[in-house]
């Protein structure tokens, strides 16, 4: 084997040092973004509603929204041909025509399906937004849906008005929920690789001073009108 020259080796040496505290930085911000991000999540988070295991999130099949009982809405508008979100819920609005397209196939069969058995597993992207609109409106109503948000282990966040929210200037209430990064790294039906998660973990560190709400990796939200009526979904 060829030796290297002093020079190479000075080289060698510097790169591989450079490497050695690039990794020792990402582990320390990888632990310093967990630490955090519990601290900063048990800060603000309320408590789940208590009464929620009291719930019974069966609904009989002929009460279960669909398409056309509760059309899509997106910030307040039927999503149709002629609706500029078209494009991109197109898809989604036909492989989850009804809230029962949303569930896990075991559940489907069930004469009073329950709404937990959410496919999480299956149904992501903008298939999602459809899903969660159609179990939000078959709950059919905000207490029901924020009790099925803490049974699907979300953490609630405040609710909130937005103000204003929809195109034709009306306010909206905003209720919010998450999946921390560690939830989602132990959920069996969220796979989501270590690389990736440590990523998250270095960038919501680096972030956080000037994005302190975004070291949530997946936020579920959902705003309603001043009736009651379910606009948006995200």
């Amino acid at each position: 084997m060829m030796a290297r020259s002093p020079q190479g080796q000075s080289q060698w040496a510097r790169w591989i040092v450079v490497r050695l505290l690039v990794v020792i930085a990402l582990g320390a911000a990888w632990a310093g973004g967990v630490w955090l991000h519990g601290a900063a999540v048990e800060h603000r988070t309320p408590p789940a509603p208590e009464s929620w295991l009291g719930y019974d999130f069966r609904v009989d099949k002929a009460d279960l929204s669909t398409q056309e009982s509760s059309p899509f809405l997106f910030l307040g508008s039927v999503v149709d041909a002629n609706h500029g979100a078209w494009d991109r819920y197109a898809g989604a609005l036909l492989r989850r025509p009804d809230t029962l397209s949303c569930l896990r196939p075991s559940e489907q069969e069930a004469t009073r399906p329950n709404l937990l058995a959410f496919d999480w597993h299956r149904v992501r992207g903008y298939d999602r937004d459809v899903c969660l609109f159609r179990v939000a409106t078959s709950l059919g109503s905000i207490e029901r849906l924020r009790a099925w948000m803490a049974g699907s282990e979300m953490r609630l966040l405040p609710t909130w008005p937005c103000r204003p929210c929809l195109a034709d200037g009306k306010n909206t209430l905003v209720i919010r929920g998450v999946w921390t990064l560690d939830q989602v790294a132990q959920r069996p039906d969220q796979p989501i690789g270590l690389l990736n998660l440590g990523i998250q973990h270095v960038l919501q560190a680096l972030n956080r001073r000037s994005y302190p709400d975004y070291d949530l990796p997946i936020s579920f939200r959902f705003d309603f009108d001043d009736e009651g009526r379910l606009v948006y979904v995200d």
